[in-house]
């Protein structure tokens, strides 16, 4: 069996599709300043940055998909589950990081004073916890130590995730029609793996 989970705390930060095509191509590169989004969301107008419905639409691939606040609700959602083979989670992250949205964070902080976070019973033999979340594995650290805590293998990227859109029309009225990972870019099997130390 497997399911999908997302952070359902990034709202969309565009008015429109229209509005949301402009970041994502660079149309507002005068506004910027010139030069190519950065992917920083301090001003979502200027540079694209997705949102739950982006999470939403890849994790509907395999379903059932369900949102999360929280890495705790995400524990919650599997504990719920019998015979799992992969689980995979799409977030924002960063180094040392997994982020729902809201404020919400996985930090080591939390990894650290984490207590019956092990969900190795819900899984069939061999299965894995996937986070589809930029750049979580960088911190090699902070991916054992959520393998070691769930004692089930996981697996993150360190490189970054990439994202889009598929829109038609033109500018003014473009409108989108698929959001979803890159596939170009990425495959899920550029993910690093980190089993649980025993």
């Amino acid at each position: 069996m497997k399911f999908s989970a997302y952070a359902s705390e990034y709202k969309r930060l565009y008015n429109n599709d229209e509005e949301e095509v402009a970041a994502l191509m660079g149309d507002n590169a005068r506004l910027r300043g010139g030069g190519i989004g950065t992917g920083d969301p301090m001003n979502p107008r200027l540079h694209w940055w997705p949102s739950r419905l982006d999470f939403s639409a890849e994790a509907a691939k395999v379903l059932p998909a369900v949102p999360v606040r929280y890495f705790w609700t995400l524990l919650a959602e599997i504990k719920r589950r019998k015979g799992l083979e992969t689980v995979y989670c799409f977030s924002h992250g960063a180094r040392g990081e997994l982020q729902f949205g809201g404020g919400n964070k996985l930090t080591m902080g939390e990894i650290s004073v984490m207590s019956n976070a092990d969900v190795s019973a819900n899984f069939q033999t061999g299965g894995k916890v996937v986070f589809v979340a930029c750049n979580t594995a960088q911190d090699r650290v902070f991916l054992q130590a959520i393998a070691n805590a769930l004692h089930v293998r996981v697996e993150g990227f360190p490189d970054g995730v990439k994202w889009s859109l598929e829109f038609v029309g033109l500018a003014p009225h473009r409108k989108i029609t698929r959001r979803g990972l890159d596939n170009r870019e990425m495959t899920l099997h550029s993910a690093q793996s980190f089993n649980p130390m025993r």
